[in-house]
C-alpha cells in the first residue's frame, strides 16, 4: 500500500510543463506547444499565467528533445519570477510526467517538494486562479492526512452515448454526473512519484495523471474548472484562443 505523508503539505510546489506534444490534429509544423497566438506561444501564454498565480516555486518544461534551447530561450526572455529548467520529454505524455518526476524528486532528498501540478502547454490560458485554487484544495486534503489528486472539472453540456467498435449505441450516461477534466491537475509529489514507477513495473497506461491515481484506488477531488482552460488542439481552438486573448487583454 503506497502512503500519503502528511509532513508535506506545506513542503514546495513545483508545476510540470507537459510542451512535447507534437499536435498533428493543429496542422502546425512545429510542436504544439511552440504555435503563437498574438505576441507568444501557447508556452509562454501558459508560463505567464503560472508566474502570475504566485503559489508554484518552480516550474519544470518538459519539451521536445530539439525543442528544449528555444523552450528555455522562450521562458527567460518572459523575465518571470519563478525559476525555470527545461528537460527533454519522452514519446508519450505519460513518459514525459515521468521524466519530468525523476528529475525533480531525485534532486530532492529532503523531501522539500510537496505538491506538484501537472499542466499542459495545450490549456495555455488556464486562468492563475485556477493554480491557486488547485493547490490550496490539495493542502486542504493533504492536512486530513489522506492522498492528494485533485482536478479542475466543468460539466458536460452535450448528451454522451456509448458505442460499440461498429459504432452503434449502447448507452446514455447520466451527464449530471459527467465531468470534463482539465489541468493543472494537483497532486501529493511524493505519492505522484511512486504511483508512476508502480505504473512502469506493471505496464500501465493512462490518459492523464488522475487517472493513474484511480488505478491505485486513490481519492481524486474536483474543484470547479474555467472554460477559458480548453485544450488547443484544432485551428478552431486556435481562433478560440485569439479570443480569449484578447478578452483577457480588454479586462
Amino acid at each position: 500500500m503506497v502512503e500519503s505523508a502528511s509532513d508535506r503539505k506545506d513542503g514546495k510546489v513545483v508545476a510540470i510543463v507537459a510542451a512535447a506534444g507534437v499536435g498533428h490534429r493543429l496542422g502546425a509544423s512545429l510542436p504544439k506547444a511552440f504555435v503563437t497566438v498574438g505576441d507568444h506561444t501557447l508556452l509562454e501564454h501558459a508560463l505567464l499565467r503560472i508566474d502570475a498565480s504566485h503559489v508554484v516555486d518552480e516550474i519544470i518544461i518538459m519539451a521536445a528533445f530539439d525543442m528544449c534551447a528555444t523552450a528555455q530561450e522562450q521562458a527567460q526572455g518572459l523575465n518571470l519570477a519563478t525559476p525555470v529548467r527545461v528537460f527533454p520529454g519522452g514519446e508519450l505524455r505519460s513518459d514525459s510526467i515521468y521524466e519530468g518526476l525523476k528529475y525533480i524528486m531525485r534532486d530532492d532528498p529532503e523531501e522539500t517538494i510537496g505538491i506538484v501540478l501537472v499542466h499542459d502547454a495545450a490549456r495555455c490560458f488556464a486562468p492563475a486562479e485556477l493554480f491557486s485554487t488547485v493547490t490550496e484544495r490539495v493542502r486542504t486534503i493533504m492536512s486530513q492526512n489522506v492522498a492528494a489528486g485533485v482536478v479542475p472539472a466543468l460539466p458536460v453540456v452535450d448528451t454522451i452515448k456509448m458505442v460499440d467498435s461498429s459504432g452503434n449505441v449502447l448507452g446514455t450516461p447520466d451527464r449530471t454526473r459527467l465531468r470534463r477534466v482539465q489541468t493543472p491537475q494537483g497532486f501529493d509529489a511524493k505519492l505522484l512519484w511512486t504511483l508512476h514507477q508502480e505504473a512502469r513495473k506493471e505496464g500501465l497506461s493512462t490518459t492523464d495523471d488522475a487517472a493513474l491515481l484511480e488505478k491505485f484506488q486513490f481519492g481524486v477531488a474536483t474543484v470547479p474548472g474555467d472554460e477559458k482552460a480548453l485544450k488547443i488542439t484544432t485551428p478552431t481552438d486556435l481562433r478560440l484562443a485569439q479570443f480569449i486573448m484578447e478578452e483577457d487583454a480588454e479586462g
